[in-house]
C-alpha cells in the first residue's frame, strides 16, 4: 500500500485550491477506500500553529516557537493542555487553565 506523507506547503495548497489541490484532494478519498495511508509530521502541526494560523489572525496573540511545539504536542497526544498563556485559548486543542494567582494588594 502507498503511502504520503503531507507538508505544510502540500496542505496549505490543498486549502488554497492552487495548482495541485486536485492530486492533494485524491488523498482522504484513497485512505478512506484502505487504498493508501496519508500521515501529517508532528512538525508540519507545529508549522501551521507556529506560523500560519499567526498570518490567518486566528490566534490572540502570536505564539512563541516553543509554546507552538507544547500546543502541537499536546494535539498529537489527544492530551489536555494545562496552561496559563492566553496564547493557547484560541488555538483547536483541549485545555484546561488551573486558578491563576491572586494578585497581591500593592
Amino acid at each position: 500500500m502507498k503511502r504520503f506523507l503531507l507538508d505544510t506547503p502540500a496542505i496549505l495548497t490543498l486549502r488554497d485550491d492552487e495548482a495541485g489541490a486536485d492530486r492533494l484532494a485524491e488523498m482522504p478519498d484513497l485512505a478512506s477506500r484502505g487504498k493508501a495511508n496519508c500521515y501529517g509530521c508532528f512538525t508540519t502541526l507545529m508549522e501551521v500553529l507556529y506560523r500560519v494560523w499567526p498570518d490567518e489572525d486566528k490566534v490572540a496573540g502570536l505564539l512563541s516557537i516553543a509554546d507552538a511545539w507544547i500546543a502541537a504536542c499536546a494535539s498529537e497526544q489527544g492530551a489536555v493542555l494545562l496552561h496559563k498563556d492566553p496564547e493557547f485559548q484560541s488555538l483547536p486543542v483541549a485545555q484546561e487553565l488551573p486558578p491563576l494567582k491572586a494578585k497581591k494588594n500593592q
